[in-house]
């Protein structure tokens, strides 16, 4: 989308939601108001212990019904993304890593000032017991890589970023692409 001018209003404060106002000179001279949504930057991602993926069965009170997810949430105000990717899988999963790498980043809507970072998390080992926010219960989830594919392929891993489930959805059906995909995550085949 781009950045919210700084001349902006802020017209609306929410518990994870602002919205921002502003009037902006259109081509032929007119001006016009427009508006955009800010929302913090969210984090997500593949997490490798040892030949394993870490998923998560999650429920929430305002999802219907459980869930399968990667761990992942919003970056808390002054905080670097792979800080708030190493507690929210903490908090999430009991687990830490030795290293993060950035995977893929996108603004995934035009109209909201919101960014999304995937990382691979590699040296995965359990810490602690998972601590999640109140509004959660998750239970970590061991699964292969080809386990991560159908579930990605059948739909049942819900609520992460699109570009990988593109990607995963590919490497299900595309066989080099498969490799390549399995090569980065888990290094030699």
């Amino acid at each position: 989308m781009g950045k919210i001018p700084d001349h902006a209003r802020q017209v609306f404060h929410g518990v994870r939601y602002d919205v921002y106002q502003w009037e902006q000179e259109l081509y032929d001279g007119t001006t016009k108001m427009f508006e955009a949504v800010k929302r913090p930057d969210t984090v997500e991602a593949l997490v490798i212990v040892g030949d394993k993926i870490l998923i998560q069965e999650e429920e929430q009170p305002h999802v219907p019904r459980p869930f399968l997810s990667l761990p992942g949430g919003c970056v808390d105000e002054g905080e670097d993304h792979e800080t708030a990717m190493s507690r929210e899988l903490l908090e999430e999963t009991g687990y830490a890593v030795e290293t993060w790498e950035l995977f893929h980043a996108q603004a995934p809507l035009q109209s909201v000032q919101w960014d999304m970072y995937v990382y691979i998390g590699r040296g995965a080992r359990r810490m602690t017991e998972p601590h999640p926010d109140a509004g959660e219960r998750i239970t970590p989830r061991l699964v292969s890589f080809h386990e991560l594919l159908d579930l990605v392929d059948r739909g049942e891993l819900y609520r992460f970023e699109q570009t990988l489930r593109f990607l995963l959805l590919r490497a299900a059906h595309d066989r080099p692409m498969r490799e390549a995909l399995q090569k980065r995550l888990f290094g030699s085949l």
